[in-house]
């Protein structure tokens, strides 16, 4: 089974921990894309979610992670500072473990 990693701040990880997810606590934008890299590389990972304030200043360097068909799947988790469109959890977690479409 393919692990789950969270990038973020430690308010942002720390929830995700809780529910067994492993994470890197990312200091700030200028070092989630080398995160990303050495994360995306890793076969063992299904599914990379970002706190999406940490991900914004650097989209246009983040966005090739985003459009990944393959795992690991990258997606943007909205935060309290960046509030967004609800996500379905459990249909992106069923497909990053390659259980769904």
């Amino acid at each position: 089974m393919r692990r789950v990693m969270v990038l973020g701040d430690p308010y942002f990880v720390t929830s995700f921990r809780m529910l067994g997810a492993e994470s890197v606590e990312v200091e700030d934008s200028s070092h989630l894309v080398g995160e990303l890299e050495r994360l995306t590389a890793r076969e063992d990972v299904g599914l990379i979610l970002v706190a999406r304030v940490l991900a914004e200043p650097v989209m246009d360097k983040v966005s090739p992670f985003l459009s990944r068909t393959r795992p690991p799947l990258v997606f943007l988790i909205p935060t309290p500072a960046s509030p967004g469109k609800p996500v379905d959890m459990k249909a992106l977690l069923m497909r990053a473990l390659g259980m769904g479409g």
